[in-house]
């Protein structure tokens, strides 16, 4: 399929999309304290997919997890246990993309190439999207080694804020 086909084949499916998620933020969000378009929890979203993962694995091997309350405190020194998977997408990123450069200057036929550009590039540009989606991660990583002083409930006030 050629890029302008899926374009114009997926850009109703990308308007209705973004169109139900902005509707939908009437019931989702306090109308005068949350206005406009949540990008950092959209950023969030796409930052959780180890969590969605591993999620998914658990549930195929039917794993049995204990319910554990955990202290909702912040903690310094986490930010490798917190950034790892999306590190190690970065780097099958960038060994893709150069395996991928190389193969296409080196290696494959003239005939060859002239036939797959437009679906190779396009493919490394739906990886680099989601790279740059990825990106939230890694300023909320980066942002956690110094965790705000104090108890987190501390600055909410109390039933007035809902």
């Amino acid at each position: 399929m050629r890029i302008e086909n899926f374009l114009v084949m997926g850009a109703p499916v990308a308007i209705i999309g973004a169109t139900a998620y902005i509707f939908a933020q009437r019931w989702l969000c306090h109308p005068e304290m949350e206005r406009g378009l949540h990008w950092r929890g959209f950023l969030l979203k796409v930052a959780c997919w180890p969590v969605y993962l591993l999620g998914f694995i658990l549930s195929l091997i039917r794993a049995k997890i204990p319910y554990i309350p955990t202290s909702k405190e912040a903690v310094k020194g986490r930010f490798f246990q917190l950034i790892w998977p999306h590190l190690i997408l970065l780097v099958i990123y960038f060994i893709t993309l150069i395996r991928v450069i190389y193969m296409r200057l080196i290696i494959t036929p003239e005939e060859s190439l002239i036939l797959t550009t437009e679906a190779v590039w396009g493919m490394v540009g739906f990886a680099t999207l989601f790279i740059l989606m990825n990106s939230g991660a890694f300023y909320a990583a980066w942002d956690s080694r110094k965790p705000p002083s104090g108890h987190p409930w501390s600055s909410i006030g109390g039933d007035s804020a809902l």
